[in-house]
């Protein structure tokens, strides 16, 4: 009986010791647009790659942050803010929503809110 609770007691140990995702963990993978499936976000690392109809464009670097600053900005796995960095601009996204299956940015210059859910294929 002491045998078989010091073994349970071990895996439960080992089990909660798994280390939680970031968000930038969360973010890798094919995000679909739910306003048209033809938009496509494609996060690889530290690349993003926006699609439409299949043409990817070039990647942007990006990094997470806990401001839409460029400036001295450094990045922070578990940021707030999506900055992109493109040929010679800039786009910095709010995360309003971000979990496993489902991602929500607003696109800050505009203002308008962007849904994603993670393709699974």
């Amino acid at each position: 009986m002491k045998k078989t609770l010091f073994l349970a007691l071990i895996v439960i140990l080992f089990a909660s010791c798994g280390a939680e995702q970031t968000k930038q963990d969360l973010l890798q993978g094919t995000w679909v647009s739910t306003e048209d499936s033809n938009s496509k976000l494609i996060i690889k690392d530290n690349q993003l790659f926006y699609s439409y109809y299949d043409q990817v464009d070039e990647p942007g670097a990006f990094i997470l942050a806990d401001e839409c600053v460029e400036e001295k900005t450094q990045n922070n796995p578990n940021g707030s803010y999506i900055i992109v960095f493109l040929e010679d601009v800039s786009d910095c996204y709010s995360i309003s929503k971000l979990d496993s299956e489902n991602l929500e940015i607003i696109f800050l210059a505009r203002g308008n809110t962007l849904v994603y859910k993670k393709q699974t294929n």
